[in-house]
């Protein structure tokens, strides 16, 4: 069931209305900010993906202390564990994101290479093959079907409801994220690709997050985004896209991101 081809049926809310409004209000404003910090943008760049490492890996509950962490979201270390390894493979990945962010497509290609650089030194993590059977009868031979043409089908449905210009941004990327997180694509991971997409998807249209560390908005409403995440799951199967948590939970992200940076530039401007 594809939670994308149901999205006519989605209905907003007065509060979310007024909240996607004034986030798009706030959104009209990063010309000015990029204006503003572009002496200092590496170091924005920096400092946004050290932050991201360390809040994405309190997000997984990794068993690192967090001097540990620090360490290696500001320093290029040698892991010495397969954990560590797997971070070190993760902030490549986020780093690539923040440094690139117009780059991302939302292709099935670019989460199958994502899955190659998680994997390095780490566990192979690739896309889950299922038997299907051709025919209707126990005797006809069975096909091996990949998962990868399920994130096709996905990506397809993804492109054709946003080329309709119907659905606000977010409630696209709610309703994908759902639809891939459902389909438990990968072999390992789904949930690590899923984030990492995620911030991709976002990051590429709101470039607020250049300036202020998205996981650590993630991780402070983590329970928040546990309770969207299981309200959505639970209506999953019955094929009606009940995402309105999860998509109050990124506008609140971006709401809280684009104040944070307002008040900051206040104090950067003098």
């Amino acid at each position: 069931m594809i939670a994308l081809s149901n999205m006519n049926r989605l209905q907003v809310s007065t509060d979310t209305l007024l909240l996607l409004l004034k986030v798009y209000e706030a959104k009209g404003k990063e010309f000015y900010y990029d204006e503003l910090f572009s002496k200092d943008k590496d170091v924005f760049t920096k400092k946004a993906i050290e932050k991201n490492v360390f809040y994405f890996a309190k997000m997984l509950d990794m068993p690192l202390t967090d001097a540990r962490l620090k360490l290696m979201s500001q320093k290029k270390l040698v892991a010495k564990n397969k954990t560590e390894s797997f971070l070190i493979n993760i902030k490549d990945a986020l780093a690539s994101i923040q440094k690139h962010p117009k780059e991302f497509e939302l292709l099935t290609n670019e989460f199958d290479n994502l899955a190659r650089m998680l994997s390095k030194d780490y566990e192979p993590i690739k896309f889950k093959s299922v038997e299907k059977q051709k025919g209707d009868t126990l005797f006809t031979a069975k096909k091996v079907m990949g998962k990868k043409e399920d994130l096709d089908k996905i990506i397809e449905v993804y492109n054709a409801q946003n080329k309709t210009k119907q659905y606000e941004l977010t409630q696209l990327f709610s309703n994908f994220y759902i639809d891939f997180m459902n389909q438990d694509l990968f072999t390992l991971e789904n949930e690590v690709i899923a984030y990492i997409g995620l911030y991709a998807m976002l990051l590429r249209d709101f470039s607020v997050f250049k300036y202020v560390s998205f996981y650590e908005l993630f991780f402070k409403r983590f329970e928040q985004y546990k309770l969207a995440l299981n309200q959505a799951n639970y209506y999953y199967q019955t094929g009606y896209p009940n995402t309105d948590l999860l998509s109050k939970f990124i506008l609140d992200i971006l709401d809280e991101a684009y104040e944070s940076v307002n008040n900051y530039s206040r104090e950067y401007a003098f």
